[in-house]
């Protein structure tokens, strides 16, 4: 073995990548609707079901704080989420699979949190249309929204990108662009199959669940190919021996796997 061998570690294998998106995509969805539900109780409303993709219940009463908290909920719980990704990243020395899973949770997370911001103020839908009630008869309120949601993506393209390359091989700039867009597509790939089956679950099986998990899925994964070009710029970062191997990812992933497909998919009565 040579010395730089020693240094870099084999990085994680397909099996690897798709443990991590599948842990970190499955808690950004079921702690973005626990925090609706959480926070519709605390406000006053009561809850009645909650799936993968959305929360039903009586929320008629709250007052317009108690709306505009019932909406910021999510993206502050994936901010939250994004947060820890981060930090756990820059911990050290962590295995090849920490650090994929703390990759995947701080840029799935903030991706969820821009892409949203970007994209529901101009659509006219989705959280942030609560958060802005209170403006909701500005359109200068949901564009200046929309346009600082934008430059949150710029922002989290840019410092995922930078963050992906310490995860690639040492190697030529090509070879880690490459392997940087098949940790970015098969991540994508393994978060479609987890937020498919929990839609297929879901008790309303109309297009609009459809949609929106396919939304939660795979939106945060497109703004992401735009920083593989980054990977390039990064120095591959030195990780530690995997100590146990794959076999908790893997047991981790499934059990995720399980409550979305069987228990948040159908939906949780509360």
């Amino acid at each position: 073995m040579t010395i730089q061998e020693a240094a870099h570690p084999p990085r994680p294998g397909i099996a690897a990548i798709c443990a991590a998106s599948v842990i970190a995509v499955g808690h950004a969805v079921m702690g973005h609707e626990a925090a609706h539900v959480v926070a519709g109780r605390l406000a006053g409303g009561s809850s009645i079901l909650m799936t993968a993709t959305e929360v039903r219940g009586d929320f008629g009463s709250l007052s317009l704080a108690g709306l505009v908290a019932l909406g910021a909920a999510g993206t502050v719980a994936n901010l939250l989420l994004c947060a820890l990704g981060w930090w756990a990243m820059r911990r050290g020395p962590v295995t090849a699979e920490f650090q994929m899973t703390a990759w995947f949770f701080f840029a799935v997370n903030g991706m969820l949190v821009t892409t949203k911001m970007m994209v529901e103020p101009v659509a006219g839908f989705g959280d942030w249309m609560s958060i802005l009630r209170p403006w909701s008869s500005g359109t200068t309120a949901r564009v200046l929204v929309g346009v600082l949601g934008a430059a949150g993506v710029a922002f989290m393209v840019r410092r995922s990108g930078a963050a992906l390359g310490g995860l690639v091989p040492p190697g030529e700039a090509a070879e880690r662009s490459a392997t940087g867009f098949r940790i970015v597509l098969t991540g994508a790939l393994a978060a479609a199959t987890l937020v498919l089956g929990a839609s297929v679950a879901s008790p309303f099986g109309t297009t609009r669940t459809l949609l929106l998990a396919l939304g939660a899925g795979l939106g945060p994964f497109l703004p992401l190919v735009f920083g593989v070009r980054l990977v390039r710029r990064t120095p591959s970062r030195e990780l530690g021996p995997s100590v146990r191997g794959i076999r908790p990812w893997l047991m981790a992933a499934a059990t995720t796997i399980i409550i979305m497909w069987v228990v948040v998919g159908p939906g949780i009565r509360l």
